[in-house]
C-alpha cells in the first residue's frame, strides 16, 4: 500500500511540474499535490477499516475472489 502511495505522489507531482493537472484526466493530481496529507490519511482509515465478512439483507457478502469462491462452496 505504501509503495502505491508513494508512486501516486510522484506521479501528481511529474503531473505538477509538467503542466498536466488542468488536462483531462489529470485533475486527481491536483487534488493529490495540493493536499498529500489528506489522501494518506484516508488510505490508513481504508487499510485498517475490518475486512471481516459483512452481511447484506442477510446475505454474506464477499472481500475478494477468494472468499466469493469460499462461499459458493
Amino acid at each position: 500500500m505504501e509503495t502505491i502511495l508513494a508512486d501516486l505522489f510522484t506521479l501528481a507531482k511529474y503531473a505538477h511540474d509538467q503542466g498536466l493537472v488542468d488536462e483531462h484526466g489529470w485533475k486527481w493530481a491536483k487534488k493529490l499535490y495540493k493536499n498529500p496529507k489528506k489522501y494518506i490519511r484516508m488510505a490508513k482509515i481504508f487499510k485498517s477499516q475490518d475486512m471481516k465478512a459483512r452481511f447484506k439483507v442477510g446475505v454474506e457478502v464477499p472481500r475478494s475472489f477468494e472468499d466469493a469462491a469460499r462461499i459458493d462452496k
